[in-house]
């Protein structure tokens, strides 16, 4: 499949939530799912996730995950900033880095889920 529709199906696995291929964005935008896929692989890699629909709570959602994903090694360079999906401004960014988590996921040695081959 297209690079957005392999990141959405991770996503959907680690998760366990439906992440439609076609509206990343959507699914995504609230933080919340993208919390839950860096808890999942490390537990209590973001400690606070908010479920509010207001773009402050949102927007420290979204950080939180980012800040995991350098925690586990996903380099600078794949990295989203949270602009890029909060104001959808660079899907594109934000499949990388999903895709670069998903490689890097294969090394924690506590995570026995799926992550994605190169």
């Amino acid at each position: 499949g297209t690079e957005e529709e392999v990141a959405a199906a991770w996503i959907e696995d680690v998760a366990g939530v439906a992440v439609p291929a076609g509206d990343l964005h959507g699914a995504l935008r609230s933080g919340v799912t993208l919390c839950a896929v860096a808890n999942a692989i490390k537990p209590d890699a973001v400690r606070k996730v908010s479920s509010s629909d207001a773009p402050f709570p949102q927007r420290e959602n979204i950080q939180g995950f980012v800040d995991a994903c350098k925690a586990m090694g996903v380099r600078e360079g794949d990295m989203f900033d949270p602009g890029d999906l909060f104001d959808n401004r660079n899907m594109r960014q934000v499949i990388i880095t999903v895709l670069a988590l998903g490689r890097v996921c294969a090394n924690e040695y506590s995570y026995s889920g799926p992550y994605i081959g190169t």
